[in-house]
C-alpha cells in the first residue's frame, strides 16, 4: 500500500498522530503542608504560606486563569481558631474562598488537613477532624461543579489512629517520602491531569 494512504487509512478507523498536551497549569495554595508539597508537584507552584488559613485572600492569587487546576491545601492551622462552635463564619470563609477560586480556575480540589499525631502541644486531632468535616460539608452545600474535597485523614491513620509513618518529629508534617505519596495521591484526583 502506499505511503499516502495511510493518513486516509488511520482517519477512517478513528486513529490519528497527536501531539502531546500540555501538562496543567497547577496553582499550588496553602499552608505548611503546601509549601511541604511544592517540590513535588512541581509546576507553577502560587502561593504558600507558613502558618495559612482560610483568613488569607487565596482568591486574589494572581497567576490564575481557566488553564489553572488549583490545589489548595489548608485546615491544619484554621482548627486553632474554628471548630463547631463557629462552624457557620468557617463555611462562609471556605465558601468565599473556592467561589472566587472556581470561577478563576478549570477545577478546585480542596485538601483537608491529616490526623495530628497524639501529644502536640497546640494542635487537637478531635479539632483538625472537625475542620475537615466542616469543609466537606461546606463543598457538598455549595454544589460547585469541578469543586471537590479530599481528605488526607484516610492516608494518615488506621483504624482511626494517627500513623507515624512517613511523619515528621514535630507530629504534624511529612517526610520528603510522605509528601511525595501525598502529592501522588493529590494529582491523581485532579479530574484533567493526564
Amino acid at each position: 500500500m502506499p505511503k499516502r494512504w495511510l493518513p486516509i487509512l488511520l482517519s477512517a478507523v478513528g486513529v490519528l498522530p497527536c501531539q502531546a498536551q500540555t501538562p496543567p497549569n497547577i496553582a499550588l495554595l496553602g499552608d505548611s503542608f503546601a509549601v511541604g508539597l511544592a517540590p513535588f508537584v512541581k509546576p507553577k507552584v502560587r502561593q504558600t504560606v507558613v502558618g495559612g488559613s482560610v483568613q488569607h485572600y487565596w482568591e486574589d492569587t494572581p497567576g490564575i486563569d481557566r488553564s489553572s487546576q488549583i490545589v489548595i491545601v489548608l485546615g491544619t492551622n484554621d482548627s486553632l481558631d474554628y471548630g463547631t462552635a463557629n462552624a457557620a463564619v468557617y463555611a462562609h470563609q471556605v465558601g468565599r474562598i473556592v467561589t472566587s477560586l472556581v470561577q478563576r480556575g478549570r477545577e478546585v480540589l480542596w485538601v483537608g488537613p491529616p490526623c495530628i499525631l497524639p501529644g502536640h502541644t497546640t494542635l487537637s486531632d478531635d479539632r483538625v477532624r472537625e475542620v475537615d468535616a466542616l469543609q466537606r460539608e461546606t463543598l457538598s452545600k455549595l454544589g460547585l461543579p469541578r469543586v471537590q474535597h479530599v481528605s488526607l485523614r484516610p492516608m494518615t491513620e488506621r483504624g482511626g489512629i494517627c500513623t507515624t509513618e512517613n511523619r515528621e518529629p514535630d507530629q504534624v508534617h511529612f517526610t520528603a517520602r510522605g509528601y511525595e505519596a501525598v502529592t501522588r495521591f493529590i494529582l491523581s484526583r485532579l479530574t484533567f491531569y493526564p
